[in-house]
């Protein structure tokens, strides 16, 4: 059952570890992007007309840069807001959900909550607690026991 849910605005604090989880997005897939270039290049560049090489290196590029955008866009949206909501109320259920790797998850009245693995097995069903946590990339900041 949810008690409650408040709506603060960011710290400096948490604008600055969004921008980091947000930086760190960004690297990651331009490492990606770099490789899958890179692979694109040595592996296709002879085997193909040239023209038909450099178009297929264009729609690749355009779709690894959207893909990045797309990944940073709820951090953006979250970053433009600078609101988080605080929710206080005791955990409804818990879940892991399999498809690739485990998700686990904690329910508060209707919120479902993204946990890590260390978070959900510290937590029990029925425990009293506070989380702070973005609207659109769901980063939890805080979870604590009240």
């Amino acid at each position: 059952m949810k008690i409650s849910e408040n709506i603060i605005p960011l710290s400096l604090e948490e604008v600055i570890i969004l921008q980091k989880k947000r930086t760190k997005i960004i690297i990651a897939l331009s490492k990606i992007e770099i490789f899958s270039l890179g692979v694109l290049f040595f592996f296709f560049r002879n085997n193909l007309n040239e023209i038909v090489f450099f178009v297929l290196l264009g729609c690749v590029t355009v779709l690894l840069i959207v893909i990045s955008f797309i990944a940073v866009k709820q951090i953006n949206k979250d970053l433009y807001k600078d609101i988080k909501k605080i929710i206080i109320g005791t955990i409804d259920n818990k879940l892991i959900e399999f498809y690739k790797s485990p998700s686990y998850y904690l329910f508060i009245g209707n919120e479902k909550i993204f946990v890590d693995k260390k978070t959900y097995q510290q937590y029990e069903i029925g425990a009293k607690i506070e989380i702070h946590i973005t609207f659109y990339s769901q980063h939890v900041f805080i979870i604590k026991y009240l």
